[in-house]
């Protein structure tokens, strides 16, 4: 059984009230040069498109904790960078690793504590590429769109990702078939169709070591 895996948005879990991000990039730290190298390789698509590649430079991140942020040991960062998960920190990510996790690249991260005077360096960026369309059996997975308001819950099924994406309103993902190409033995994985998900067992692992900074839920069914 697989579950969804997501960022908490709780102030009281993470500390901020913007339900999105604990820290943000400093930017004023980096170079333009660099800044720029950045943006073309985790905001213009080229690593939504380029399955296997990973940037070919030295990729460092440095962060400021918001005023009310609360140390997590998953946290949230803005603004957004392609297939750039989450920040973790060492202890969680040796726990994540001794499970069968999907291939993934981290990159160092320093988050700055205005308040306190310090940096911390015990945290990663964790970076996965996408797993595609070519692991879905669309013949079996269902979408729905609605359910909200006055509009109907309605379900769909799609032929191939094509026809899912072209379709309006873009539907959400109800039940998620994977097929032969994919890795059943995987405890996390990111999917181009519903985000992260993890095992049964990871979650419960990361339930009884106490981790901070996250969310399960069952809302996608996946089968095989």
């Amino acid at each position: 059984m697989y579950f969804k895996l997501k960022l908490s948005s709780d102030p009281k879990i993470i500390g901020v009230r913007n339900g999105i991000y604990q820290v943000e990039l400093m930017e004023k730290v980096f170079t333009k040069e660099y800044l720029k190298k950045l943006d073309s390789y985790f905001h213009t698509g080229s690593s939504w498109t380029l399955k296997d590649a990973l940037p070919d430079f030295s990729v460092y991140f440095q962060f400021k904790k918001l005023k009310l942020t609360k140390e997590t040991n998953f946290m949230s960062f803005c603004p957004h960078f392609n297939n750039c998960l989450f920040l973790i920190d060492d202890r969680s990510l040796k726990l994540l690793e001794s499970f069968n996790i999907q291939s993934h690249q981290l990159y160092p991260s320093i988050i700055s504590d205005p308040i306190n005077s310090e940096e911390i360096h015990s945290y990663k960026m964790f970076f996965a590429l996408m797993q595609d369309y070519d692991i879905v059996d669309f013949s079996k997975s269902v979408f729905y769109t609605g359910g909200y308001g006055n509009v109907a819950l309605t379900d769909h099924q799609f032929s191939n990702g094509e026809e899912m994406r072209n379709f309006r309103p873009f539907p959400q993902i109800k039940v998620l078939a994977l097929n032969n190409e994919f890795d059943s033995k995987l405890d996390l994985f990111y999917s181009r169709i519903g985000g992260i998900f993890i095992s049964e067992k990871l979650r419960s692992a990361l339930e009884e070591n106490g981790v901070t900074g996250l969310e399960f839920d069952n809302s996608v069914e996946v089968i095989f």
